[in-house]
């Protein structure tokens, strides 16, 4: 290394000694104190230890000025949480509740669909007040809102709008999932099963657009059981023949919720031709045969019955996942499309890589619904094969992952960031957006797996 000359300046010297010097623990030699890895040759003269001294309280000054950053960054995080939710409730407050409500009011308006909107109000709240006291009202409005927040859903909206009232906002799918859920606990995971299958088959034949009208229908395919009394719906052991007649009327029921509620041809052909047999047998005359039946009919038909025979039931063991692929492969040309299964049967065996690894990280139903409006908008783009739109969305995800410490998403958002920075075709945008939905369903399955392990411990 080049002793310092007399006419460098000190800028001049940091330059030159930039690649030897590191900021970090100071080392003593002899009477002097000096900043650099082990290794590195002692600066012996006067002005080599001022400059040490100077080099030193610049590092240290930034090392203060980097974590005030840091602190200040987190204290607006706080600031930002504490400005859009109620204190006592933690429910969101009556501001941001507008500013959703105007957002989710757009969306639904401008893709024909129905927002669902409640209003809660606690019956003689005054009088909890004046009788008990404004600590019990306090306390009454607290586990209100802790009820309310366990039984909603990832996209739901929860809000204090004011006093004993409370407002909640809930998309079409959910709402009506959510429904269904409260009567029956078990069509409604199972719902969500079929519905995380239905979209890994989707993914492997259809355009990402078309994988999510797949994975809608999925949701909502037994919406109908709605309508049918609970006596039967929670019948604990098989059902009669007379049973079996009111059961299948949910079928005709859901079709007519799905029709109305979502005026989406294509979502209402895959529920309503999900129960054909592909070789057209059992049929009527009218019902589509082989490949006239809407493959996300097709898709649906199988994974509804893969779930339903290694699911357990009460009066039932589940099937084992082998003898239920030697059922597939035994339907396969009859029941089921056979081009299909053996994509199924692909898909359940490379499960474990499919679904991203996302257990134990922290996620708010808020952050869910933020993640999922950004990748719907992302999914678009790759759709049009906008790569400018997919790159700015992919980097906000990246951003609001690292933020919130969702590490699945953030490598996801990331090696998507990559690919558009390549030479991108078509092909790799779809792909890295069922990455990133693959992330995302993980992610409201783990959530609602959450919710409903809260909503059944508080019933019990």
């Amino acid at each position: 290394m080049a002793p310092r000359t007399r006419t460098q300046r000190p800028i001049e010297v940091i330059h030159m000694y930039f690649d030897r010097i590191h900021v970090g623990l100071a080392i003593g030699i002899g009477r002097h104190v000096v900043g650099g890895p082990v290794g590195s040759a002692p600066f012996v003269d006067e002005q080599d230890r001022r400059f040490v001294v100077q080099y030193n309280f610049i590092a240290s000054t930034l090392e203060a000025l980097q974590k005030s950053k840091q602190e200040i960054s987190k204290q607006n995080d706080e600031l930002r949480y504490l400005a859009t939710r109620d204190p006592l409730t933690a429910c969101l407050n009556r501001r941001l509740f507008f500013e959703m409500f105007d957002e989710q009011f757009n969306h639904a308006k401008a893709n024909a669909l129905p927002l669902c909107a409640i209003m809660v109000d606690i019956d003689y709240f005054k009088a909890i007040n004046d009788g008990y006291g404004h600590s019990m009202g306090d306390e009454v409005l607290r586990e209100v809102g802790n009820l309310l927040n366990a039984a909603t859903r990832a996209d739901d909206v929860v809000c204090r709008y004011g006093g004993g009232e409370f407002s909640l906002l809930m998309p079409a799918v959910t709402a009506l999932l959510s429904a269904l859920s409260y009567r029956d606990n078990q069509t409604g995971q199972h719902s969500t099963r079929v519905s995380n299958y239905a979209a890994l088959l989707a993914q492997r034949v259809l355009s990402p657009r078309d994988v999510y009208v797949v994975e809608m229908a999925a949701l909502l395919h037994d919406i109908g059981k709605i309508g049918v009394p609970d006596a039967i719906l929670l019948k604990p052991g098989p059902l009669t023949k007379d049973e079996w007649v009111q059961m299948e009327r949910h079928d005709r029921i859901g079709i007519e919720i799905i029709s109305k509620s979502f005026k989406h041809p294509g979502l209402t052909d895959i529920v309503k031709h999900h129960h054909a047999r592909y070789d057209g047998t059992n049929g009527s005359e009218n019902e589509p045969v082989g490949s006239e039946i809407p493959v996300g009919a097709r898709i649906l038909t199988i994974v509804d019955a893969f779930d339903a025979m290694v699911s357990d039931r009460p009066y039932r063991k589940g099937m084992p996942v082998a003898d239920a692929v030697s059922e597939l492969r035994r339907c396969a040309g009859s029941q089921f499309d056979p081009e299909l299964v053996e994509h199924f049967i692909d898909v359940i065996a490379n499960l474990g890589s499919v679904l991203p690894e996302n257990q134990g990280e922290t996620i708010s139903n808020d952050l869910v619904l933020n993640i999922g409006e950004q990748v719907e908008r992302l999914v678009d783009a790759a759709d049009a094969g906008d790569s400018t739109t997919f790159a700015a969305i992919a980097e906000r995800l990246r951003m609001t992952a690292e933020k919130s410490n969702v590490p699945s998403l953030a490598s996801a958002a990331s090696r998507a960031i990559e690919v558009v920075s390549e030479e991108v075709q078509l092909e790799q945008l779809i792909e890295q957006s069922f990455e990133l939905l693959a992330v995302c369903r993980s992610m409201r399955s783990n959530l609602a797996s959450t919710e409903e392990e809260l909503v059944d411990s508080r019933m019990t």
